[in-house]
């Protein structure tokens, strides 16, 4: 027993790692210098896995560049067959992984960096409602496997030079498209990923929103052929998410859970969840799913349109939690 509590203890100090969802606030006119803020910003907070901050845009325009799609104002829309980029490397979402990737390195530092794409779901439905050409309807399915296919390389391509790669799916949980469907469409994606190497972390999903609205929707997420399903469990909207937790789920499918557990809509400071709320509910994840099943912790969404100085103490009172949980067990 004495044993069993040691490897326990060990497993948690390892495994509780910090992280964001993907965005940040925009921190500087230019992109450059503002990805450059939104690294040092997350290292400050002793964040293990960090992201540009999706500091040029939003995560939908990030992909104008995508053949098929063009810019209609401020919104992107389908204008012909979507096909895959004749260059990765020239798409905004790989310039600034390759740019974070570099002053990383420049600072001497070995943290993660977690790029976010946007799923074929949603990226296609949201695309698709803003206007749609060479497809029957939105709900033609070719629609969805093509922005599949179109999002594959940039995928493969970062996961072939060590980033962190998290698909972001939101439609899943609102039904844009059945989600048997839209769960098949993510796995095909996988299946034909050259450079994931199964088990090793670094491929993600997700999802937000309640889970439980929709019958089964938990359990083909536990399906997907992913790593780590990053949820949301805090708020009025989320918190129904963490009965559907169990050490027998996490088990049985080999998925990590990454745990949002801060709520990130707070209009000031004084709105945030407190260090203990936080920190109870972290327990609680914890003790549901069993610390060995934890791949890392994180707000329960972006931070896209949070102020700084709210962004700043949500992730200082992340850092503290953890730190308390850990000191604790």
């Amino acid at each position: 027993m004495l044993i069993e509590q040691v490897v326990g203890i060990r497993v948690m100090q390892d495994l509780i790692k910090k992280t964001i969802v993907g965005s940040l606030p925009r921190l500087d006119d230019s992109i450059e210098l503002s990805i450059k803020k939104a690294i040092d910003l997350q290292l400050r907070h002793g964040l293990d896995i960090v992201t540009d901050g999706e500091q040029r845009s939003d995560m939908i325009n990030y992909f104008e560049q995508i053949p098929g799609l063009t810019r209609s104002g401020s919104k992107l829309g389908v204008t012909g067959k979507v096909h895959p980029p004749s260059r990765v490397d020239e798409l905004y979402k790989f310039k600034d992984f390759d740019f974070a990737r570099r002053y990383l390195h420049s600072k001497g530092n070995d943290a993660g960096l977690k790029v976010e794409i946007t799923g074929p779901t949603t990226l296609g439905f949201t695309c698709a409602t803003t206007g749609l050409k060479g497809y029957r309807s939105v709900a033609d399915l070719e629609l969805y496997q093509d922005f599949a296919s179109a999002l594959r390389p940039l995928i493969d391509e970062l996961l072939r030079l060590g980033a962190y790669v998290q698909i972001d799916e939101p439609g899943i949980s609102a039904k844009f498209v059945d989600p048997v469907q839209s769960t098949t469409i993510m796995n095909d994606i996988v299946r034909d990923l050259k450079h994931f190497e199964r088990g090793s972390g670094r491929l993600s999903v997700h999802v937000c929103g309640d889970l439980t609205r929709t019958s089964g929707l938990f359990n083909l997420l536990t399906r997907l052929d992913v790593d780590i399903l990053s949820l949301a469990f805090v708020g009025k909207v989320e918190a129904p998410n963490l009965k559907l937790l169990s050490k027998e789920t996490f088990r049985d499918s080999g998925k990590k859970l990454g745990y949002g557990f801060i709520p990130t809509t707070s209009p000031n400071v004084n709105a945030i969840a407190s260090v203990h709320e936080v920190t109870k509910l972290l327990n609680e994840g914890i003790q549901r799913i069993g610390a060995e099943n934890l791949a890392y912790v994180h707000p329960n969404c972006g931070l896209r349109n949070t102020s700084v100085e709210v962004t700043e103490e949500i992730l200082a009172r992340m850092k503290v939690s953890v730190e308390q949980v850990e000191r604790v067990n």
